[in-house]
């Protein structure tokens, strides 16, 4: 906890982050159209958990080094814990820097139920968020993913999501598709 070391890896991300941005400008040199190459970063969410390991968000983009940045929903490895967006909208707006949180997408008990879901969608965009990403998403309901997550986008339609009830869903199981058996011991994505 010697703050020390916390500024010693501070200063390693930090050299690093500005030795690929310097590469990554050489390259929109060399390169005919001279859009910028964009870097982006995910993070804790906030600042504390971040630093502890030497992740000092407030340099990186003070800096200009990030263009965007993703913040991931769990706690794993997090000291204090928990999302501050006031904290991303305070240092990431005035320098032009997108950030984007993401929400916990999953219709596990242990997860948000699907109005909650949204309500946290919009209460990411209310404070200030230029949009909402998935970390490690996984298609459980295709219905819900295509006519709900897919539209996180658009907040009216979120808002109007609110009014609505899930619709019934109807489920076709198959043995085969494309020449990959889907209902096997092991399935195709794990690699069988």
């Amino acid at each position: 906890m010697d703050p020390r070391i916390r500024k010693l890896w501070s200063d390693v991300v930090t050299t690093f982050m500005r030795e690929l941005r310097g590469k990554l400008d050489q390259e929109q040199a060399r390169r005919a159209d001279g859009k910028r190459i964009e870097l982006s970063a995910m993070v804790l969410g906030n600042h504390y958990d971040n630093y502890q390991y030497g992740v000092d968000v407030r340099r990186l983009v003070g800096e200009g080094l990030l263009d965007e940045i993703f913040i991931y929903p769990y706690d794993f490895g997090a000291k204090k814990g928990g999302y501050d967006p006031e904290s991303f909208r305070e240092v990431c707006k005035p320098k032009g820097v997108r950030f984007r949180p993401c929400g916990l997408w999953s219709e596990s008990p242990t997860y948000p139920d699907l109005k909650d879901q949204i309500k946290q969608g919009l209460s990411f965009y209310e404070a200030g968020a230029d949009g909402v990403c998935y970390f490690d998403a996984s298609v459980g309901d295709i219905a819900q993913w295509s006519s709900v997550y897919s539209r996180f986008g658009h907040i009216d339609e979120m808002r109007a999501w609110l009014e609505r009830t899930k619709p019934a869903l109807e489920y076709s199981f198959f043995h085969l598709l494309g020449g990959q058996v889907r209902d096997g011991r092991f399935p195709p994505y794990w690699g069988g």
